[in-house]
C-alpha cells in the first residue's frame, strides 16, 4: 500500500492534463474509500466479528477495488493515447523536415546546375572574344 501511496502522490504532482487530474482524484477517492472498509474490517476482526469482515471484503471492499483498478485501466489508455498523438506529432515534424531539407538540396542543385551553365557560357564567351580580338595571321 505504500508504494501504491508514493505512486499516487507522484502522479498528482505529475500529470497536469484537466482528464488526468479528475482521473487521479478518482483514484485517490477509491483508495481512500478501500482504505476506510480496511479500518473498519481490522475493527471487526479485532472484535471477533468474522461474518462482519466477510461481508466487508466480499462486497465494499471488491467493488472499491474493482472501481480503483477500473480507472488506473482509464489513466493507462489516456497516457497510452497522448504517447501515441505525440509520437504521431513527432514522427510528421520529422517528415516534414526531411521533406524540406530535400526540396532545399534541390533547390541548390538546380542553382549549382544554373551557375555550372552561366559560367561555361561566360567562359565561352570570353574565349570567342579572345579568339576575335587576335590578329590575323
Amino acid at each position: 500500500m505504500g508504494a501504491f501511496r508514493v505512486d499516487l502522490r507522484r502522479a498528482q504532482g505529475l500529470l497536469a492534463e484537466p482528464a488526468e487530474r479528475r482521473l487521479v482524484g478518482e483514484l485517490n477517492d477509491g483508495f481512500q474509500r478501500f482504505m476506510n472498509v480496511d479500518v473498519i474490517a481490522y475493527r471487526e476482526l479485532r472484535n471477533g466479528r468474522e461474518e462482519a469482515v466477510r461481508r466487508l471484503f466480499l462486497g465494499p471492499e471488491i467493488r472499491n477495488f474493482e472501481a480503483i483498478a477500473a480507472t488506473s485501466e482509464q489513466l493507462a489508455r489516456y497516457e497510452e493515447r497522448r504517447a501515441t498523438a505525440t509520437e504521431r506529432a513527432f514522427d510528421d515534424a520529422r517528415d516534414g523536415a526531411r521533406k524540406r531539407l530535400i526540396a532545399v538540396a534541390l533547390g541548390a542543385a538546380l542553382v549549382i546546375v544554373l551557375l555550372l551553365v552561366t559560367a561555361w557560357d561566360v567562359a565561352r564567351l570570353a574565349l570567342e572574344g579572345a579568339r576575335n580580338r587576335e590578329p590575323v595571321r
